[in-house]
């Protein structure tokens, strides 16, 4: 293999498996009253945008006499960090996950970790043993 294109195919790989994070991600954004937007999404009938800071998913749970009703919520959020909280706003518990992929507000539980994000945290360690390997 010519070095010189290896080099350079893995340096390519890399700066590309940097760009990936700053990119904005699309997320979708809809509530409960939305055809296929509760617990069980469903993304056929849902808008997805670019978002200029982190995709959410919020669900809430309160009771109304003595009916417990659930509330979702898929949306685009300041900038945050990936993860979970729970808390309550306006009597009612909510439980709110962040996540920075794209499409990443679809899940169905609150597990918001994306494959596609460990993967972005190891390709650069990757290319680099690789590149090590070839000088």
């Amino acid at each position: 293999m010519n070095l010189g294109i290896s080099r350079g195919l893995l340096t390519t790989v890399l700066l590309a498996s940097f760009f990936t994070c700053c990119v904005a991600p699309q997320c979708f954004s809809c509530t409960q009253l939305d055809e296929g937007c509760g617990d069980r999404f469903g993304q056929k009938n849902t808008d997805a945008h670019f978002c200029d800071g982190t995709c959410a998913k919020f669900r809430g749970e309160r009771y109304s006499n003595q009916v417990r009703i659930v509330e979702i919520t898929r949306t685009c959020v300041a900038q945050r960090s990936e993860g979970c909280e729970d808390t309550r706003w306006n009597g009612i518990s909510v439980k709110g996950c962040y996540c920075n992929t794209d499409f990443c507000n679809t899940a169905d539980s609150l597990r918001m970790i994306s494959a596609f994000a460990v993967f972005r945290v190891l390709l650069p360690v990757i290319v680099v043993w690789i590149y090590g390997l070839c000088t």
